[in-house]
C-alpha cells in the first residue's frame, strides 16, 4: 500500500487509500478488547495509522503541485503541454477553438476572420467534436454564419460584425469554463504531460536560479482561479504558487 501511495498522482486514489485504512483501523479497534492477540492488533493499528499520515502528507503534496488553471493557460510551455494532452484524449479541438478566438481578438477582430473561425469549427463533422459547448450559443453562432453567408446588401454586411463579436466572446467564455473542469484540466494534472511540464519548469528554474524567469506568459490571463473569465495578467498568488511548485520540484 505504501508503494501504491508513493506511485500515484491521483488525489482520488490517495483518498481511497485513506478511507480503506480508516475502515481497517475501526475494524481492528473493535477487536482490541483484551484478547490474546491484542499485541498483533495494536501493531496493525499502528501501521495503518502511519499509512493514514502518509496519505495526508501525499494529499498535501499533490495539492501543492497542482498549478492554477490560469497560470498554465498563460505559460507557453504549460499551454503546449495542455494542448498535447487534450489532443491525445480526443479533446484538442476545444483548445484549438479557444486559441483561434484569441488570435482573432488580438489580430484586429475582423468580421471575415470571425466567419472563417466559426465555419471551421461549427460546420460539418468538426461541430460534433464540440458538442459539450452551450447549445444555445452554438445555435446563435450558426444563425450568424447563415446570415453572413446570405448577406447580399451593404446594410446586411455592416450588421454582421457586432453580432459575430458577441457570439465569439460568449464562445470563448464557454470554452474556458469547459477547459477548467475536471474532465479536461483536472485529468491533465494527472497525466504524463503534466508531470513532464513540472519537470521542465523545475529544470528551467534550477538553470536560471530564479523561478520568476519561468513565468513568461501571454499578456492577458484568460481565467481567474475561481473559474471565471478575466483579462488581467496572471495574479500574484498564481505566480507565487507556480514558483513554489517549481522550487518544490527542484528540491524534492
Amino acid at each position: 500500500l505504501s508503494q501504491a501511495l508513493s506511485a500515484t498522482a491521483d488525489p482520488d486514489e490517495v483518498a481511497a487509500l485513506d478511507s480503506f485504512a480508516a475502515a481497517e483501523v475501526a475494524r481492528l479497534r473493535a477487536r482490541d478488547c483484551g484478547g490474546s492477540d491484542d499485541d498483533e492488533v495494536r501493531a496493525g493499528m499502528a501501521s495503518l495509522d502511519f499509512l493514514r499520515r502518509r496519505c495526508h502528507e501525499r494529499a498535501a503534496q499533490l495539492r501543492r503541485r497542482r498549478l492554477p488553471f490560469s497560470a498554465v493557460m498563460d505559460n507557453p510551455a504549460g499551454l503546449a503541454a495542455f494542448h498535447s494532452y487534450l489532443d491525445s484524449a480526443g479533446f484538442g479541438r476545444y483548445l484549438g477553438f479557444y486559441l483561434n478566438i484569441e488570435g482573432w481578438r488580438g489580430g484586429g477582430s475582423s468580421s471575415e476572420a470571425a466567419v472563417c473561425i466559426l465555419a471551421d469549427h461549427l460546420e460539418g463533422p468538426a461541430a460534433q467534436e464540440l458538442r459539450q459547448l452551450n447549445s444555445s450559443i452554438i445555435r446563435r453562432a450558426q444563425q450568424l454564419l447563415h446570415a453572413a453567408s446570405s448577406a447580399t446588401t451593404p446594410a446586411a454586411s455592416r450588421s454582421a460584425p457586432s453580432g459575430l463579436a458577441a457570439v465569439l466572446e460568449d464562445l470563448r467564455a464557454d470554452l474556458l469554463r469547459l477547459l477548467a473542469q475536471s474532465q479536461f484540466y483536472g485529468q491533465f494534472t494527472n497525466s504524463e504531460e503534466y508531470r513532464q511540464l513540472l519537470d521542465s519548469l523545475a529544470d528551467e528554474a534550477e538553470a536560471a536560479d530564479s523561478s520568476g524567469d519561468v513565468l513568461a506568459g501571454s499578456e492577458s490571463g484568460p481565467m481567474d482561479d475561481n473559474g471565471g473569465s478575466g483579462d488581467g495578467d496572471v495574479s500574484g498568488s498564481d505566480t507565487e504558487l507556480l514558483a513554489s511548485v517549481v522550487r518544490h520540484e527542484t528540491t524534492r
